[in-house]
């Protein structure tokens, strides 16, 4: 029962799981037969029929070593119930009704002692025994003497177990490797995975098994000792290969990861290869400084490798990471400049015109230049005052020679400079005149006297 949104109750209808059937025996060969029509040939002394109708069914073994007819009802949510006694003929018939965890096991054996997994579970009543527990997966069922591998699953189902007096035993072949091929004395066998583990009737005596799957390691062969009439239960376990990444033509110094885990770094070839990738898929990580990471999802099989190569390892700058880089080469170009040489500051502001420092540069290439044109002004200054020392301040000429060279020159103190005649007011360049004149008359009267 379901409550819709709004809380009324809803009901979801379930459709019911039609039985299986699977046969097992030790059979050199024979033919099934279901409801009297043909279903099909025993493989590997076995046969399986799927979802079958619900009803009254009748399923009949036929072959030169023995013979079986058992009768049954297949019911929606129920195991397959026998509904009458196992016919046979030169043969031994165990039945197993199993659905979930619950089973029901008849035979023609009165108060015959079963185990599970070697378990005791009880004896063989008129209607059979019926056994609780029943996990789902590969289980050996013992019935008195006589001993059997089944596959129990939690859909409804019905076991048969055919045993003909032939002296043989059967070997059970347990693996890790769905689909391995298995080889018997050499010759190809079967496959492993089926519902219920592989078995095949052998003649009493060893046997040399192999097991081989790809992806896998094989197996050591072993040897399997099979008795007359029992069941021998061989596992053989397979290593799995792992998958391996090749990575090629990628950048030096690229990161790999696989599923978060460093895996390793490529080399200055370009190349990197990581063993022992679990199979499956696998996210594969690419990183590297100043570039965006890279993530992608591979699928990895036993024993095969996977190639990574351009474009798939290419990675795209990433530009954060870029303008970060530049900045800090930048401040470090501009600590190594010589903070006194306006060549190298120049040099540097050509470098970087927009630069974080492109400012400092441009205002200290200003302070270096107003340091200059205030040297350059002292320095001149310096000439003038030692070129005025020089001047005879008694020689009217040399200090007209000086005025002359030197017409902005400011005055110094204790040694006016003679104003030059353009810079003399009116009264006193006629004072200058009258001065000059008397001066020349003075000398004409000297010069007359003398005569």
């Amino acid at each position: 029962m379901k409550l819709d949104a709004a809380g009324e109750s809803i009901t979801v209808p379930l459709d019911p799981l039609p039985a299986a059937a699977q046969i097992l025996t030790n059979f050199t060969s024979g033919r099934v037969s279901i409801d009297g029509r043909p279903a099909g040939e025993l493989t590997n002394s076995q046969f399986t029929l799927d979802a079958l109708p619900f009803g009254a069914h009748t399923i009949a073994v036929s072959s030169p070593d023995g013979e079986a007819n058992v009768a049954f009802n297949a019911s929606p949510g129920a195991m397959p119930a026998l509904t009458g006694s196992v016919r046979t003929r030169n043969a031994d018939a165990v039945v197993l009704s199993s659905m979930g965890q619950t089973g029901n096991v008849a035979c023609d054996c009165p108060d015959a002692p079963v185990l599970i997994d070697g378990k005791p579970a009880g004896r063989i009543g008129a209607d059979g025994l019926r056994i609780g527990g029943l996990a789902a997966g590969t289980r050996e069922l013992q019935v008195g003497e006589r001993n059997f591998v089944v596959g129990i699953r939690p859909e409804p189902e019905l076991s048969i177990f055919l045993s003909a007096d032939r002296p043989v035993g059967t070997l059970v072949v347990e693996t890790n490797a769905p689909g391995a091929a298995i080889l018997i004395d050499g010759k190809p066998a079967g496959t492993a995975g089926g519902r219920t583990p592989f078995q095949m009737p052998l003649a009493a005596g060893p046997h040399r098994v192999e097991v081989k799957s790809p992806g896998y390691r094989p197996a050591p062969p072993r040897i399997a000792n099979v008795e007359n009439r029992k069941t021998l239960r061989l596992s053989v376990p397979l290593d799995a290969l792992k998958g391996q990444l090749a990575v090629l033509a990628a950048a030096a110094g690229t990161s790999v990861s696989i599923d978060g885990k460093p895996a390793g770094t490529v080399g200055p070839d370009g190349s990197l290869t990581v063993d022992g990738i679990e199979p499956g898929e696998r996210n594969v990580g690419l990183a590297r400084a100043g570039y965006a990471p890279k993530q992608m999802t591979l699928r990895f099989e036993a024993g095969r490798r996977v190639k990574l190569t351009t474009p798939a390892v290419d990675l795209s700058p990433d530009q954060n990471t870029l303008a970060e880089d530049r900045r800090k080469e930048e401040k470090a170009s501009w600590d190594r400049v010589d903070k006194s040489n306006r060549a190298a500051l120049q040099q540097f502001l050509n470098q970087n015109p927009n630069g974080a420092y492109a400012g400092d540069a441009k205002k200290t290439l200003a302070a270096l230049d107003q340091q200059a044109q205030a040297e350059r002004k002292r320095e001149a200054e310096q000439r003038e005052e030692a070129e005025w020392t020089a001047v005879n301040k008694a020689d009217r000429t040399a200090l007209q020679q000086f005025v002359d060279r030197r017409p902005n020159s400011p005055p110094r103190g204790g040694s006016p400079r003679p104003p030059g005649p353009d810079q003399r007011s009116r009264p006193e360049r006629g004072r200058a005149e009258r001065g000059a004149a008397a001066g020349s008359a003075t000398a004409a009267d000297g010069r007359g006297s003398r005569g």
